[in-house]
């Protein structure tokens, strides 16, 4: 049976291969009849019944039809099969969509706008004479176009004649007659159309379209493929007539249906490149699994994410509901695998099919039916965005408008998969945690053509800035005497690179830049070096910490064939190769070997410069099997004793240096040169390098020693981050320095600064003193600031540190803060914190601005329980920083201390040195440290100058002077009285 759609009205006639005879027609008068005229819209859907007399068949069919869209569509029934067209104008293609209806209907739809039941799709041409096309706008021309409603129903102007009146279901109605020609069957016929009356009110009638068409009637004599001629009288009656449908999805294509043959023309995917975090959650038969924290190094090609449940009981890796860290190496074809629970890693060979990995299939070995091979991964090819996707247009995904793109690839032999993705388009702003994105990804539905397979795939925090590289190491996954630690002492070649340094976070700039260097000194690009810590010592040395590590055994990196030998032989052979590892790193060391054969019994071994993906297995063979690397690419693997002397070699031959680029906190990038100093291997327990950024307010002054133990030092077991933190926090007790010991865990915070000359530390191998850094306590303004004239100018400064240093002991002002010119290493010392809005930035502003932190102002008296009352008390304050600040910039209030509470974050002004009892006391008390200030101005907004500041501080320290010589002789007196000759 062919289904023919006439140019004519919304017809369809299933007919046994008949055509209408070109003599049954002649042409009629042309009568106007009533007004209005009828008219056609050119939007609009309706229910056509189809009744064939002659061959006593009836069928029913709804249309579409949006001119300003260039779209029309057919839903029909045949043989229990639905059917739909979709008419694209824009793309020259009709798009036949069939569908068997069973029991099996699903309890709830289908999202995402997917087919109650499984649908396949052909493309046809619209411009090509086949039965298909004749129903909506067949032109026979090579240009297309929509044609209006009144072409698709023959019922031009000038082709049609009143006849009369006539009622059809009930209703009286005007019938025109006309004798039309179709120019797909090369034939004419007679039509006539029956419209309802203007005064008829239909839900799909308005002012503008008061009529309504109720029925079309085509007759003629048919012309069988015998010769022979056979009447037909065709009667389409059209029921639910609207004009104001609204339903985009009749002319797009399901979700997750595929159309053969379909142009790949218009709106394309997103170009996604780079490096990637996101998360997503997979659904797949009732089963809901999450992948979270994907982070995707493309420049690395390694993946890393996390997931639970990933492998049965039978796993070498416990299968508990505890989460597994996966990180995936794709220039080797390995995975490393952490229980987070019980902190247990292995490492296994790369599986093509597990998530994040694919195939990279060839034709022969689709065909063949061979294996796999790891592929070098793209920002698009873990997204599964390097097939060719088909625009289908736009739906609304969980609220929002989205585009929609479809594709399908042959993942094996036998196997095809579509997939639908779905992005947020292009005027949709997505905010994530880290940076603002457009047009992501949202979702991935997939679904097999030749099995039930079928997930959808929601992504979630979905960025492209930044990864953090620390979550790539692995080392974890090896034993502690299996790698080789080591320190790389570095120096910047000239003092421009050492203050670029200065101006950045080390630990977050650096690691990676040199995990690459490493990698591109040795020619191991695979996971080879735990990642590097960073530190930057006074005297201007960069010291890096990392590791050697031994690597997947040799035979993860292969893919076993039991049984098997490539039939080209090998352009290496060597005897007496003890084992198939042994065979596995001469095959690594080699720049053309990509498989090879070994023979147990024969302890024979054949490197192949082929691949089993490009190669051809012998017939069965007992003597030997074959391993073929993950990788088709090339990638070194050399054994670590070979990685470290070929290191200690390069590193200390003082010609081996680092290039490479930083960004500082201005977001400005800089060239720097390291040059190689030394290397030299270490105990891997000397973790004297930290990673937190509490360790970058402090600098290495003294490496391998620590401080004689005295009571006034707080002694505490941590690691070294933390006892940094510790030092960073202290309330009560300043604390300026400290030493770690990494064998041990002792952390001994000190108040004291480094003195070269002073006896308080002692040499310790395994220990190293650190020391707060100038700048910790102030606070660095990324605007730059003039100069005042009245600013204290220090020349030849080195650093600005070395600037804060000096702002600290000077006596001649109280500094409060300092501008530091990087260009001309001038030191300019203010008594004011400068950056207050009152001093404008301009074009040349040359000097970076550091404000000393308000707490500096004070100095620590006591800590004591006290109630939470007083003159100003502040509720929720963060810290004491914050308690400080207000002190100082209280207006009208003349606050000379304060005390801060860190378990309820009060913080409480006082006008005296110490705290005046308030009218209302407060029942709560809490633990609080007291401050006075000693550096004290009136902080009125009506306060007199500075210089009238200066003299009533002059006075008061006079004043205060000869009181405490007094009062101390005072006191001497008494305590002589009281204790006699006794020792004081």
């Amino acid at each position: 049976m062919k289904i023919y759609f006439f140019l004519s009205s919304y017809l369809i006639i299933l007919q046994n291969n008949w055509f209408a005879n070109t003599q049954t027609c002649t042409s009629f008068p042309y009568v106007p009849g009533p007004t209005p005229a009828p008219n056609f819209p050119q939007k609009y859907s309706t229910r056509v019944e189809v009744n064939q007399l002659e061959d006593d068949a009836t069928y029913e069919m709804r249309a579409y039809y949006d001119y300003s869209k260039k779209k029309a569509a057919l839903d029909l029934k045949e043989n229990n099969i639905w059917k739909r067209l979709i008419f694209n104008y824009e793309t020259d293609e009709i798009y036949l969509l069939t569908s068997r209806p069973t029991f099996d209907v699903p309890l709830v739809p289908p999202p995402d706008e997917q087919p109650l039941y499984e649908t396949s799709c052909e493309t046809y041409s619209l411009k090509e004479n086949l039965s298909l096309n004749y129903y909506f706008g067949y032109s026979g021309i090579t240009y297309l176009y929509p044609k209006s409603a009144n072409t698709f129903f023959r019922f031009e102007p000038n082709s049609r004649s009143y006849e009369g009146e006539d009622n059809v279901r009930g209703i009286l109605c005007d019938v025109y007659v006309g004798c039309q020609y179709n120019e797909a069957t090369k034939a004419n016929y007679t039509i006539r159309h029956y419209f309802s009356k203007p005064n008829i009110t239909f839900p799909g009638n308005n002012n503008t379209f008061p009529r309504v068409i109720l029925r079309a009637k085509y007759s003629g004599m048919a012309l069988k493929s015998d010769g022979s001629l056979k009447k037909f009288t065709n009667t389409f009656d059209y029921h639910e007539f609207r004009l104001d449908f609204d339903r985009d999805d009749v002319f797009q294509t399901p979700g997750r249906v595929y159309c053969e043959n379909r142009k790949k023309v218009g709106v394309k995917p997103p170009v996604i490149k780079g490096n990637l975090k996101f998360s997503e959650e997979i659904v797949s038969k009732g089963i809901i699994s999450h992948i979270t924290n994907i982070e995707f190094d493309a420049q690395l090609q390694i993946v890393r994410y996390e997931t639970r449940d990933r492998f049965g009981n039978n796993s070498e890796i416990s299968f508990d509901k505890y989460p597994h860290i996966f990180v995936n190496d794709f220039t080797i074809g390995v995975s490393y695998i952490k229980n987070k629970h019980t902190g247990r890693c292995t490492i296994q060979t790369l599986d093509p099919f597990a998530f994040a990995s694919d195939s990279n299939f060839t034709q022969a070995m689709l065909d063949s039916g061979n294996g796999y091979a790891i592929r070098s991964k793209s920002a698009e090819s873990l997204l599964e965005l390097d097939l060719d996707y088909i625009f289908t247009g736009q739906r609304t995904i969980d609220g929002i408008t989205s585009d929609i793109f479809i594709a399908k690839s042959d993942i094996s032999k036998g196997i095809s998969i579509v997939n639908e993705y779905v992005f947020s388009p292009q005027n949709f702003t997505t905010q994530t945690v880290g940076q603002r994105e457009k047009n992501i990804p949202k979702r991935l539905a997939k679904k097999s053509l030749t099995s039930d397979f079928s997930s959808v795939s929601t992504f979630y925090n979905f960025e492209t800035n930044e990864i953090n590289i620390r979550n790539f190491d692995v080392t974890n996954c090896y034993a502690d005497d299996s790698i080789i630690s080591f320190k790389i002492v570095l120096k910047p070649r000239s003092d421009i690179y050492l203050q670029i340094l200065r101006r950045i976070n080390l630990n977050k700039v650096l690691p990676r830049k040199i995990y690459v260097a490493l990698g591109n000194l040795t020619g191991e690009i695979s996971l080879r070096f735990s990642i590097p810590r960073v530190t930057l010592t006074d005297d201007g040395y960069v010291y890096v910490r990392s590791s050697i590590l031994p690597g997947p055994e040799p035979l993860k990196l292969f893919k076993l064939f039991p049984n098997k030998l490539l039939t080209s032989t090998g352009f290496t052979y060597s005897s007496n190769v003890q084992s198939a590892e042994a065979c596995a790193l001469k095959c690594l060391a080699s720049t053309q070997c990509l498989s090879f054969d070994y023979s147990n019994s024969s302890k024979g071994c054949y490197l192949n410069k082929k691949h089993y993906s490009n190669g051809t297995f012998s017939t069965f063979t007992t003597t030997y099997d074959h391993y073929s690397r993950n990788s088709l690419l090339y990638v070194k693997f050399s054994e670590k004793y070979i990685v470290w002397s070929d290191m200690s070699l390069k590193f200390n031959n003082n010609r081996t240096s680092i290039e490479t680029e930083v960004t500082d906190f201005e977001n400005h990038t800089y060239p720097i040169v390291l040059d190689a100093v030394s290397i030299e291997e270490v105990k891997k327990d000397e973790n004297r390098f930290g990673s937190t950024f509490y360790l970058s307010k402090y600098n290495l002054k003294k490496p391998n020693f620590r401080y004689k133990k005295n009571n006034d030092d707080l002694y505490i077991k941590t690691n070294i981050d933390d006892c940094a933190k510790k030092c960073t926090e202290e309330i009560g007790s300043p604390c300026n320095s400290f030493h770690f010991c990494f064998l041990t865990s002792e952390c001994l915070l000190n108040k004291n600064v480094i003195d070269d000359e002073s006896s308080d530390f002692e040499q310790n191998d395994y220990c190293d003193i650190y020391e707060k850094d100038s700048l910790s306590h102030y606070s660095f303004f990324k605007t730059k600031a003039t100069i005042n004239p009245n600013d204290k100018k220090i020349i030849s400064v080195p650093s600005p540190n070395e600037c804060a240093t000096k702002c600290d002991n000077e006596l001649d002002i109280h500094c409060r803060s300092f501008n530091y010119c990087p260009n001309t290493r001038e030191c300019y010392l203010s008594d004011r914190h400068l950056i207050d809005g009152s001093i404008e930035s301009s074009s040349n502003l040359l000097c970076d601005h550091y404000s000393r932190k308000y707490i500096s102002d004070f100095s620590y008296i006591d800590t004591n329980e006290i109630p939470l009352s007083g003159e100003i008390v502040f509720k929720d304050m963060i810290n004491i920083d914050v308690c400080s600040f207000e002190c100082i910039n209280a207006d009208g209030f003349n606050c000379k201390s304060f005390d801060y509470c860190p378990d309820s974050k009060t913080c409480i002004l006082n006008s005296g040195q110490k705290p005046i009892e308030s009218a209302m006391q407060s029942n709560k008390k809490d633990k609080c440290a007291h401050y006075r200030r000693e550096y004290f101005f009136v902080t009125s907004s009506k306060s007199g100058s500075s210089d009238s500041s200066k003299s009533v501080l002059a006075a008061l320290s006079i004043i205060f002077g000869l009181l405490s010589v007094v009062i101390g002789g005072i006191a001497s007196i008494l305590l002589i009285k009281r204790y006699g000759q006794k020792s004081l």
